[in-house]
């Protein structure tokens, strides 16, 4: 027929992806956080871009990781004194600590202070475990160290002892020790008489002879 005919087209623009807001993620040391393809277990900010499956356009997405570095670390020990009085103090200043967002705790056969911080006492032989941990948005890690505490098991310096070999029934002795020598001293004694009558205690006492005995101390 000869007549013209008109076409008239629209576009219509896809909206543009909104920016997401950051993504804040804590994961424990050792661990990995993906985002898209991507995988991260340093403490920091990434920026990735990632693809919307709905209509395939590409949006940046931030993400702001955590790495709780949770690490228990106990000095090597001293010894620990013989005698019932002897402490001795651990050091776990050397673990990761962050005040606030970390708890320690130890565990031990004689923890006699400081069981909730990183210098207790103790005062016996045996293994004494440190645990740390650290929570923060939520999560929670922890480790835990552990270490044996000796004791000094050398006999102490033999004392000398002062007083009278050779007395009467019905008298009266007094016998004394005193430390000798440089080394390890005893921190007490214990009194054994026969054939008389014993008052006193540690490093004096008196012996009043009933009949022939003998005496001896350790």
């Amino acid at each position: 027929m000869g007549c013209d005919s008109t076409r008239i087209c629209v576009g219509i623009a896809a909206p543009p992806n909104p920016i997401p807001a950051p993504v804040y993620a804590t994961i424990c040391q050792g661990e990995i956080y993906q985002q898209g393809e991507s995988e991260y277990d340093e403490t920091g900010q990434y920026t990735d871009t990632l693809t919307a499956s709905s209509n395939g356009c590409d949006s940046i997405q931030t993400l702001i990781l955590t790495v709780l570095q949770a690490e228990a670390v106990i000095a090597p020990p001293g010894v620990l004194g013989c005698g019932g009085s002897s402490t001795l103090v651990l050091d776990g200043t050397g673990s990761t600590y962050i005040p606030g967002a970390a708890l320690s705790y130890w565990s031990g056969p004689g923890v006699v202070s400081g069981g909730n911080t990183l210098t207790p006492t103790v005062n016996q032989t045996g293994t004494y475990c440190l645990t740390v941990t650290h929570t923060y948005q939520g999560v929670t890690c922890s480790d835990t160290e552990c270490v044996v505490v000796q004791g000094i098991y050398i006999p102490p310096n033999q004392p000398s002892l002062t007083g009278p070999l050779n007395t009467c029934t019905g008298a009266t002795s007094t016998f004394i020790v005193s430390p000798s020598g440089t080394g390890l001293q005893p921190t007490g004694f214990t009194w054994a008489v026969t054939g008389g009558v014993l008052s006193g205690s540690g490093d004096t006492i008196e012996v009043t002879w009933t009949e022939t005995g003998q005496g001896r101390f350790a």
